[in-house]
C-alpha cells in the first residue's frame, strides 16, 4: 500500500492534550494515536448510519450519555428521535449485563 504523508498544524494547547492523552491511553506514536482515533470514528460513523446512537452507558446509575459531535449532523441515516431525555426507557431494551 502506498504512504502518503500529512502535515497538520495544530494549537500548542491541542498538542499539549494530545501529548496527555498519549500518556494516559499509552501510546508511543502519533500515528498509533491517530490510527486509534481514525478507528473509533469509522465505527461511530457506521453506528450513526444505522439510525443508532453513539453513547456511553453507567451501569450502576442506569444512565447514558450520548455523544454528539457536529460531524455527524452530516451522515445519512442519522437519528431522526431525541432519545437522550428518556434514559431510563432506552435501558430497559439495553443489555446491561
Amino acid at each position: 500500500m502506498k504512504k502518503v504523508r500529512i502535515l497538520l498544524e495544530f494549537p500548542e494547547d491541542k498538542i499539549k492534550k494530545l501529548d496527555e492523552l498519549m500518556e494516559k491511553t499509552g501510546v508511543t506514536s502519533k500515528k498509533e494515536y491517530f490510527n486509534n482515533a481514525l478507528t473509533l470514528l469509522e465505527w461511530a460513523i457506521e453506528i450513526r448510519e444505522h439510525n443508532e446512537i453513539v453513547a456511553s452507558v453507567n451501569r450502576k446509575a442506569g444512565k447514558f450519555s450520548e455523544l454528539r459531535m457536529p460531524i455527524f449532523s452530516n451522515i445519512t441515516g442519522n437519528v431522526e428521535e431525541d432519545i437522550t431525555d428518556e434514559p431510563q426507557k432506552m435501558l430497559v431494551s439495553m443489555s446491561l449485563g
